[in-house]
Parts: C-alpha cells; structure tokens; sequence
C-alpha cells in the first residue's frame, strides 16, 4: 500500500519560509488554494487498480472471518494490583465516580445527573480488564452495588447471557455502548 501525504496551510496570505537558505519547503507543504490540483495529480498517479473489487471483498471477508481479539492480561501486563483500581459507576456527565442506584436508576451524587445505563461502561471496563465473564458477586464488587437481585435485572436488562443455576451462574458479557 503507498500513502501519500499532504501538509496544508488554510490561511493563504500566509507566507512559507525555510529557516535556512539551505532548506527548501517539502513538495508536500502546500497552500489550501493548491489542494484540489494536487489531488487531481495524486489521482492520475494512482488511477490504475491493483485489485479487483471481488478480491477486495474476498479478503475484507477474510479478515473479518479471522478476527481473534488479543488476550492480554492488562493487570498482569502493567503491574497493576486489583485493589489500586477505582471501582463504581462512573458518572456519564461529570466524571465522578460517585453514582449510586435508587429507584431504577443511577444518580451521581455529585453533579445530580441519572442515568439508567451508567453501569455499561464499567462492564466494559470490567471485560477489558479481566475477560467476558463475571459472577453476580463480581459484579457487585465492580460496580458497588450492594444488592445482588438488582445486579441480576441490571444484567438482565442488558441482555447478558446467563451459565448456569444460582450461585453456580456465570454472566456471558460483551461489551455494549
């Protein structure tokens, strides 16, 4: 693959000048009023097609196909000890790592903000951190949430699968938005 690049300079009263006499400005550093004829010039560069659209598909599918994301533990890869971690639900609004569960729904202690999906994105911090598996108990440690029948409507609600029977189960996460 071959990419070009272009530096451009928006404000054309302004001049261009080298630090030294021995320093030319680079083909690529151009005024916003040269742009649309250096693009015509990159186009009649690369005009030809070095593949068909069919096998632009092929290997798109393929590479979707073969997709595994990366393990890595982060903990483990960086030092960093479980209990050094800031654990709760972050509020969507301010920041703060202050939102509590009251009446179907967070609210941040600190800016008055709700919220009925701010545990979302502490799932997904929770699945980069440690895997796609979480028990309730897991759960409410991450997410400061005391009670382990709202933990099962919160992870319900959200469509996470369930492995397994009571205290034996185990919620299959992927990560939501």
């Amino acid at each position: 693959m071959i990419i070009d690049i272009l530096a451009v300079i928006s404000f054309t009263d302004k001049l261009l000048k080298t630090s030294s006499e021995k320093v030319t400005i680079p083909y690529e550093v151009i005024h916003s009023n040269i742009l649309l004829f250096r693009i015509q010039e990159l186009e009649e560069k690369f005009n030809k097609k070095l593949i068909s659209m069919d096998q632009l598909f092929k290997a798109a599918n393929m590479l979707k196909t073969s997709h595994q994301p990366l393990a890595v533990n982060i903990l483990e890869k960086y030092g960093i000890q479980p209990d050094h971690l800031v654990k709760g639900v972050f509020c969507p609004e301010c920041g703060a790592v202050l939102m509590r569960w009251a009446n179907k729904t967070w609210h941040c202690v600190k800016c008055h903000c709700y919220s009925k999906d701010a545990h979302l994105a502490a799932i997904n911090d929770y699945i980069l951190l440690y895997g796609n598996q979480m028990t309730n108990k897991q759960a409410r440690e991450f997410l400061k949430e005391e009670s382990r029948h709202v933990l099962k409507r919160l992870m319900k609600k959200a469509g996470f699968t369930i492995i397994g029977y009571k205290k034996g189960s185990i919620y299959q996460l992927k990560m939501r938005y």
